[in-house]
């Protein structure tokens, strides 16, 4: 089901992934070049990891891309929305008896609090 939410189909979460690979495809207007690239190359890490069924490194790097300076209202939006998707799957697995998943949204909870 992870896979699924990169490839577009029509799964939960589906939908939040390719709002966020079609909002990193160019800058938004008055988005300076560098910026773009250094959250682009963070949300690629991102996408990565969640294709890879890393959901633990996905939450990180998301919450890394969510922080990054002079993101859009929609680029912003679309790593948040992602974000939702991936801190369920994590729940989830995690009230499944997941250790790593568990541990994953302990250290995410404690970053948000930083």
């Amino acid at each position: 089901m992870i896979g699924l939410l990169l490839v577009g189909c029509s799964q939960p979460g589906s939908s939040d992934a390719a709002a966020l690979k079609k909002v990193f495809e160019k800058p938004a207007t008055g988005q300076e070049s560098s910026d773009f690239t250094a959250a682009k190359g963070v949300v690629e890490q991102a996408i990565s990891a969640v294709t890879d069924g890393d959901l633990p490194r996905a939450i990180e790097t998301l919450a890394v891309a969510r922080f990054q300076q002079n993101l859009s209202d929609e680029q912003r939006e679309a790593v948040q929305n992602a974000m939702g998707f991936v801190q369920t799957q994590l729940a989830n697995r995690a009230e499944a008896g997941d250790i790593a998943a568990k541990e994953a949204l302990e250290r995410y909870r404690a970053m948000k609090r930083r």
